[in-house]
C-alpha cells in the first residue's frame, strides 16, 4: 500500500513538473490583466519616486550589478525602474508560465532570471487572489529588467525594501485601495518606509 502511494505521490509532482501557460489558470489571467492599470496609477509613481528621495529603497548589495551601465543616464534608480515599467508595460499573457517546483513545500512563489522577459508561477503556491498574483508578476517583472537579490539573501525579510519587493507590494496595496477595500492582511514582512506611505495616504489597513 505504502508504495503505491509513494508511486501515486510521484507521478502527481513529475507531471506536475510540465510547464503550461499562465492563461490556463484563471486567476493569473486576471492578474495578467491589472499589471498596466498599476503601472498606469499616479500613486505608483508618486510613492516609488518619494521613497527613493528619502533613501528608503535598498539598491546596494550588488542589486545593480546588471544594469550599472543603464543607470548613468537617469536621475535616480528609481526613474529608471518607472522608465522600464513605463515602457515596456508588465509581462504579457506568452511571457507568463505555470510550473511546479518539485519541494510541495517551498515558499517559493515564482522564479524568473534576471533579464529573460519572461516568469514562471509556482502551482503549488497559487492558492491566491488576483491581487496577490500582480505582486508577484510586479515583482518579478523587475528581475526581467535585471535587477538581481543579493547572492546568500534570497528571503524576504532580508530584502523587504529591495525595489522589487516594494513595488509588488504596493501593487497590491493599490489594485486593494482601487477596488474599494479597506483592510487586508499582509502575513509577510514589509518595508517599513513603504507602511508609512500607506498610512499617509489612508490606502488600506493592514492587519
Amino acid at each position: 500500500m505504502k508504495v503505491h502511494l509513494l508511486i501515486i505521490f510521484l507521478y502527481l509532482i513529475l507531471t506536475g513538473c510540465t510547464v503550461t501557460n499562465g492563461t490556463q489558470n484563471e486567476t493569473v489571467n486576471k492578474a495578467i490583466n491589472l499589471q498596466q492599470t498599476i503601472i498606469n496609477d499616479p500613486l505608483f509613481e508618486k510613492i516609488l519616486t518619494e521613497l527613493e528621495t528619502s533613501g528608503q529603497i535598498d539598491w546596494s548589495e550588488g542589486r545593480t550589478d546588471y544594469i550599472r551601465e543603464k543607470l548613468t543616464s537617469y536621475k535616480s534608480n528609481t526613474d529608471w525602474l518607472l522608465s522600464e515599467y513605463k515602457n515596456k508595460g508588465g509581462f504579457n499573457k506568452d511571457s507568463v508560465f505555470l510550473w511546479r517546483k518539485f519541494n510541495p513545500l517551498s515558499s517559493t512563489t515564482a522564479v524568473t532570471s534576471q533579464c529573460i522577459e519572461k516568469t514562471k508561477l509556482n502551482k503549488w503556491n497559487l492558492n491566491r487572489n488576483e491581487y496577490s498574483i500582480l505582486n508577484t508578476l510586479i515583482h518579478e517583472r523587475v528581475h526581467s529588467f535585471c535587477q538581481v537579490h543579493p547572492k546568500g539573501k534570497q528571503t524576504r525579510e532580508a530584502n523587504k525594501c529591495d525595489a522589487s519587493y516594494v513595488a509588488g507590494d504596493l501593487a497590491e496595496i493599490l489594485i486593494s485601495h482601487r477596488m474599494g477595500i479597506k483592510e487586508k492582511v499582509m502575513d509577510k514582512p514589509i518595508c517599513p518606509a513603504l507602511l508609512q506611505k500607506i498610512e499617509e495616504y489612508k490606502l488600506i489597513v493592514i492587519k
